[in-house]
């Protein structure tokens, strides 16, 4: 019999795998084939268990993702240390398709002995079945990425149902509370729901149909605010657009791995200029649009640096680098959670999150409440003295965004703040609230809040 196979296990995430990537192509392929066996042969299963029950066997054909890779060989791994990855690759692949081979054989068996008391550990004995399900991680990216995917409504209607029969707010009661307590059947259909997404990512051809989809989306989106005014038109913004999102390379990752443990979707510079998106198996619109977005423009780190060594010279600018890179990351994550929510959402000029509220602007559900506060700090910086966002902002924003002059976006902003460097104020901010940060890592988001906070008053 195959063996059980495992998610694919971030255990360095912070650092580069063993490849320069957070997730392999093949270790995408392995993820998808853990899916596979443990929750696509529940739906599998109970489709041929109803067949014998009716007295109609039922052939079911297993997804198999393995079956349409192949680990490329490079002169790297002719030898040495690259040989020996190689092996360790190709042999878990083997391994893989095995499994799910064996899986095949044993719903194939199944289905032809027209037996109708069997149980899934007595046709897929390797399957961990819904208890995947039932122990879901509880981290709230898991939670963020259920809500803002498009989850057949019936499932929806089951979650809601059972929140009101134990007394519970719908709102309140999370996905992972009725994994824990749905009754098995609602949990076969979850599967049978999910298994449809995975015979999509499975197949080389039906998912690049799938990605190609999720890009055009993007790029309409875009496009439209181009129409609006407030994404700049021009040829150079038109062609880093098509340019950057076709050679986006987008990888799935399982909801259900590892993976989310660290992020809802990630984005990463790969070489030639090329971005490896990864994206959860059930992604949604926020998640999907935010990725995206990170391909078509944002902060470049690099420049950044440079305006720091321009501004405070190369010695203070490495002594704060760990503040500067902090501050990269609540510039580049507040625009790109503005402009999703715009792209969305619609309302550019309206950046905090309360205000949107205020004006009644219904957000779509799946975003980062991190990346909200990041939002904010963003749009408090982009309002300046008299708090107040013109289309011309977000347009002249963007421009510095796709180009990656980091100069042109800090010009923007003392501008707005009559002639204040509030980018060096801000870092300032940054600098102090760090060592308090480090101190207090169990409370991540009191801690950005606070920052938020520190900078409103600074400014």
């Amino acid at each position: 019999m195959g063996e059980q196979l495992q998610y694919y296990d971030t255990a360095s995430f912070e650092g580069p795998a063993s490849n320069g990537e957070a997730m392999s192509k093949a270790e995408e392929v392995l993820e998808l084939a853990a899916d596979v066996q443990h929750i696509g042969s529940v739906a599998l299963f109970s489709e041929v268990q109803a067949g014998n029950i009716v007295g109609s066997s039922t052939e079911v054909s297993v997804p198999n993702p393995v079956a349409g890779y192949s680990e490329k060989r490079t002169p790297k791994t002719l030898f040495g240390k690259g040989k020996e990855r190689y092996g360790r690759i190709t042999a878990k692949l083997d391994g893989a398709d095995k499994a799910l081979s064996d899986l095949q054989t044993g719903l194939s068996g199944y289905a032809a002995s027209s037996e109708a008391s069997l149980t899934l550990q007595g046709v897929a004995l390797n399957s961990s079945g819904t208890e995947v399900l039932r122990h879901m991680q509880n981290n709230g990216n898991q939670e963020m990425i259920l809500r803002g995917s498009n989850v057949s409504p019936f499932l929806k209607l089951s979650k809601d149902l059972a929140a009101k029969a134990q007394g519970k707010n719908p709102s309140e009661f999370g996905w992972q509370d009725w994994f824990n307590s749905a009754k098995e059947e609602h949990l076969i259909n979850f599967s049978q729901w999910y298994t449809e997404r995975l015979k999509t990512l499975a197949d080389p051809e039906t998912k690049a149909e799938y990605v190609e989809s999720l890009k055009t989306d993007y790029k309409d989106r875009v496009a439209q605010a181009m129409q609006e005014g407030w994404i700049p038109d021009g040829k150079l913004h038109k062609a880093a657009l098509a340019t950057r999102i076709a050679r986006a390379d987008v990888r799935f990752f399982s909801l259900f791995g590892r993976m989310p443990d660290h992020a809802g979707g990630l984005s990463e510079k790969s070489g030639l200029g090329k971005v490896i998106v990864f994206l959860p198996t059930l992604e949604g619109k926020k998640v999907t649009v935010h990725e995206f977005g990170h391909v078509f423009a944002g902060v470049d780190a690099r420049n950044m640096r440079d305006y720091f060594i321009r501004t405070l010279g190369k010695e203070e600018t490495w002594r704060k680098n760990p503040r500067i890179e902090y501050l990269y990351t609540i510039l580049n994550e507040g625009y790109n959670d503005h402009m999703t929510a715009a792209l969305i959402d619609g309302h550019p000029t309206t950046i905090i999150p309360t205000e949107r509220d205020a004006e009644g602007i219904v957000e779509t559900e799946g975003s980062s409440e991190g990346y909200k506060v990041y939002r904010e700090i963003f749009g408090v910086l982009m309002g300046g003295e008299n708090g107040n966002v013109t289309n011309a902002d977000i347009k002249d924003t963007v421009d510095s965004m796709v180009i990656g002059n980091f100069g042109q976006f800090a010009h923007q902003l003392s501008t707005k703040w009559g002639g204040r460097d509030v980018i060096g104020e801000v870092l300032e901010v940054v600098a102090k609230h760090d060592n308090d940060r480090w101190n207090n890592l169990d409370n991540p988001d009191y801690n950005e809040k606070l920052l938020a906070k520190k900078i409103r008053e600074r400014l």
